[in-house]
């Protein structure tokens, strides 16, 4: 019977990791020199991912700098300028502004107009928008476009999620083909809204109309003038064995009381 192996125990074969072609390395003996090698052979694949993506956006600026080839711009280069300009930074799509500048072009990519022209003296005073464009038309829609790319670089993004880039000419006659709806008169308004009303469609209840007469309240009488009562009357403070005494008693008993003290000190003078 074979003794029971460990379910701990090292795997000791040789790890499978191949060296690529035309790499002078031998090959991993351990599998700490075969994960060093997995680790620089991923680093060295994003190393050359870097520079063919870096190399193809150099050449998509160059292409793109001298187009349109006419005026309008063809479908081709339209659709040509949308992708490539996808795989840009902000930092690209600037650096292609100032190459079309050199050439002489616009900065918008299918505009063929040189910029516009200043005073030596005063280039410096110019914004940007306006030193790299022929109007500010382009300079909307460069700006438009460049406000679409995305700050990760492209060889970092995941393969298929590239922006998809739309033009401003694209949005603005995509919005002049949605059915327009006409604007009702104030008449028209009010006629629906009356109607709406008399057939209690506006709350989704049956309306009725308040009958009712408001007549003004007649005064009948004049006020009491003495005793007026507050909503503190019912407390027990004044009361007597439960029984309260009225504010007339209180009077009398009072104006009593002050002629008894009057009698008393007339005798004490006398």
């Amino acid at each position: 019977m074979a003794a029971p192996r460990s379910i701990l125990k090292r795997n000791l074969s040789q790890p499978q990791v191949t060296v690529p072609d035309g790499v002078n390395i031998p090959a991993p003996k351990s599998d700490v020199e075969a994960r060093n090698l997995r680790t620089a052979l991923m680093h060295a694949e994003q190393i050359r991912s870097q520079k063919e993506t870096s190399l193809h956006i150099l050449s998509c600026i160059e292409t793109l700098s001298l187009l349109p080839s006419k005026i309008p711009a063809p479908a081709e280069e339209v659709a040509q300028f949308k992708t490539d300009v996808a795989l840009f930074q902000p930092s690209d799509y600037s650096a292609l502004l100032e190459e079309r500048n050199v050439n002489g072009f616009c900065g918008y990519t299918l505009c063929d107009n040189p910029p516009k022209q200043a005073q030596k003296t005063k280039v410096w005073l110019k914004p940007e928008g306006e030193r790299r464009f022929c109007g500010k038309e382009c300079a909307r829609k460069a700006l438009y476009v460049r406000a679409q790319l995305d700050e990760v670089p492209a060889w970092e993004r995941r393969a298929g999620l590239n922006n998809e880039i739309r033009l401003k000419d694209e949005v603005e006659i995509r919005e002049l083909d949605l059915p327009i709806r006409v604007k009702e008169s104030a008449e028209e308004r009010d006629t629906k809204a009356l109607t709406e009303e008399r057939i209690g469609k506006q709350t989704g209840k049956k309306v009725t109309l308040i009958t009712d007469e408001i007549m003004e309240k007649q005064l009948t009488g004049t006020s009491s003038g003495g005793y007026v009562k507050f909503e503190f009357d019912q407390l027990v403070h004044d009361s007597i064995e439960g029984y309260r005494v009225s504010n007339k008693k209180l009077i009398k008993g009072k104006k009593r009381s002050e002629d008894d003290d009057d009698d008393d000190s007339d005798e004490e003078h006398d």
